[in-house]
């Protein structure tokens, strides 16, 4: 019995599907210009490097923003802190008073 008859899921080489990606020799016309390739590449490697640079210039900056902001709250909380010291003596002043 010939294999045709056997598996029915068999198809011939007419009825398979195309290859996904061909991969040939470009034509004369399509030639690649190996100058022109390259020179996007480079051009695109300058963009990425200035993007990199941009970015490491605004991480800088947020990083000196937060170290400046942690130190005004520093400051804030040690003035809160001071402020409760006082009120903590004034309530106990009144409390003092109210026993005499």
């Amino acid at each position: 019995m010939p294999k045709d008859d056997i598996n029915p899921k068999f198809r011939t080489d007419e009825d398979r599907d195309p290859p996904k990606y061909t991969f040939r020799r470009p034509r004369e016309e399509e030639e690649v210009n190996l100058t022109e390739v390259l020179g996007g590449l480079l051009q695109r490697l300058k963009n990425l490097d200035k993007q990199r640079t941009d970015l490491a210039e605004e991480i800088e900056r947020l990083s000196e923003e937060a170290e400046k902001e942690a130190q005004d709250l520093e400051k804030e909380l040690s003035t809160l802190r001071e402020q409760a010291v006082a009120l903590k003596e004034v309530l106990e002043t009144m409390r003092a008073r109210r026993k005499t």
